[in-house]
């Protein structure tokens, strides 16, 4: 993938998805939205969960510092998968935070 950034093929795509936060992934999502000029779109599948931050607690420490905390703040949309995924960006992401896109809860 990190060639594909570099290359005219991660140009014909308008829009990435990205499932999961805290991977080198990140590292290279940053890379393809900073070249090519397009969206973003973060599903966060509960990984800034208390939890799962505490786990391997120095890693994520170091994976925010360098990169994903840059990834997140740049991304077009994050995906809110439930709603431990929607307490967590209202912790992590108040000014980004819009409560009435989560008015609504699926069955």
């Amino acid at each position: 993938m990190k060639r594909a950034v570099g290359r005219d093929v991660g140009g014909a795509f308008d829009l990435v998805y990205q499932h999961g936060v805290l991977t080198a992934v990140s590292r290279v999502i940053n890379r393809w939205r900073e070249t090519h000029q397009r969206f973003t779109v973060i599903a966060l599948h509960g990984f800034l969960d208390g939890v799962g931050l505490n786990w391997s607690w120095w890693k994520k420490r170091f994976a925010l510092m360098a990169y994903e905390r840059e990834n997140r703040h740049r991304a077009s949309c994050l995906h809110a998968i439930s709603m431990l995924d929607v307490e967590s960006l209202r912790i992590s992401e108040p000014s980004r935070f819009d409560s009435k896109w989560f008015a609504r809860e699926m069955p």
